[in-house]
């Protein structure tokens, strides 16, 4: 289901990259972090940083994406996702997509519309 999203934007080659930062918490995190469903209009705050670093590696900016995946991998393990994070950077560039800051006043209009999303546990929802 991702891949056939990633290959209607021209971005299926993202799908194994993202598949190694994800085996990469997998197998080294040291915090866990709360990922909401790809439905649910809430942000978590380790979401939030997330995309910081997905942006700042989108960006090139390595400082500041690997500060940022560091508040969960060890330094080692943040410094190795960094390449495939920065290619994933480049191919959503390369479509048109753009990771950055998402906006506030949607987000709060979407947490505010509580009554059509049942939250069934306060880490992931």
């Amino acid at each position: 289901m991702i891949k056939d999203c990633y290959r209607r934007f021209g971005i299926e080659a993202a799908a194994p990259l993202l598949d190694a930062l994800v085996d990469a918490f997998f197998h080294t995190a040291h915090t866990p972090i709360a990922i909401h469903s790809a439905g649910c209009p809430c942000v978590s705050d380790e979401e939030e940083f997330l995309l910081r670093a997905m942006a700042a590696a989108q960006l090139r900016d390595a400082g500041v994406a690997q500060r940022q995946f560091e508040r969960w991998l060890p330094a080692q393990a943040a410094e190795w996702v960094l390449d495939p994070i920065c290619e994933v950077g480049r191919l959503f560039r390369a479509a048109g997509l753009a990771f950055g800051p998402r906006n506030p006043v949607r987000a709060a209009t979407a947490q505010a519309d509580e009554h059509t999303w049942a939250v069934v546990s306060r880490a992931l929802h």
